[in-house]
């Protein structure tokens, strides 16, 4: 089911203190930002991985970025509304507990933003408040009748293209991510994970990966079969934010696939 929600209002919660797990509803981890061709919008997808279930609301292309960099790791070089929200509540002395996707009502999703250990109870779009808990490290929940069964029809967007190969996972370049880069989707893949020796190295969730071993990498297949002397080092060309750097590494090869 596709919808989207809107902001209402904030009121006190009578029982302030530390918030136990919300009964009738499931926690949830962010897996996707995607793009829905037949209705033009983006969508976010939450899952249950233990029950394998999953649900996706449609979202705003603006909500999409902010979603998309929390997911990757990224920051904005000006604040977002979401990071700025999330710093007000920091600075004055609050924090976001949790989120909850509580309802849909005529195809609208509404949510709460839980805040000051249960004391306030904010209504919002999910989201916005989806963003905020990203940020701010805090649990998201859904209600259990909301989630879907993994083999239910899906949207009909672009599964993410991933490979692996020297201890490095890359991603797609989305187009969502590229033009907050400036650059064109294919002008490099974007590193999704990677083992300890790239991390000591200096490699990070979310940098863009240009080059590997002096050859260009436009695509997650030409990253999966990229090749490289066995026990020599390889060098990555890499972009974060607006700067390129060189980082060297002596991973262990793995295997990767697109």
């Amino acid at each position: 089911m596709l919808a989207c929600g809107f902001l209402v209002a904030c009121q006190k919660v009578t029982a302030p203190g530390a918030l136990a797990p919300p009964s009738g509803e499931v926690r949830v981890e962010v897996t996707d930002v995607g793009y829905d061709k037949a209705s033009a919008s983006h969508y976010v997808q939450l899952e249950d991985r233990a029950s394998r279930r999953s649900l996706q609301i449609v979202i705003g292309d603006d909500e999409a970025q902010a979603i998309t960099l929390e997911l990757r790791g990224l920051r904005s070089p000006r604040p977002l509304t979401t990071e700025l929200l999330r710093e007000v509540i920091a600075r004055t002395g609050n924090e976001v507990d949790r989120v909850d996707v509580t309802e849909v009502r005529d195809d609208v999703y509404y949510a709460k933003v839980f805040l000051d250990g249960g004391r306030y109870s904010i209504d919002s779009r999910p989201s916005d408040a989806i963003a905020l808990a990203m940020g701010a490290s805090a649990p998201i929940y859904v209600a259990t009748d909301l989630m879907q069964a993994e083999n239910a029809a899906p949207i009909a967007g672009v599964a993410p293209v991933t490979a692996t190969n020297f201890g490095v996972t890359v991603e797609q370049l989305t187009p969502d991510l590229a033009s907050y880069f400036g650059v064109a989707t294919t002008s490099g893949v974007v590193v999704a994970d990677l083992d300890h020796a790239a991390g000591v190295a200096g490699l990070q969730r979310g940098d863009i990966l240009l080059e590997a071993g002096g050859h260009a990498i436009a695509r997650p297949d030409d990253f999966a079969h990229a090749m490289r002397v066995a026990g020599a080092p390889i060098g990555f060309t890499v972009r974060r934010g607006a700067t390129t750097r060189t980082i060297t590494i002596s991973p262990r090869v793995t295997a990767g696939a697109p």
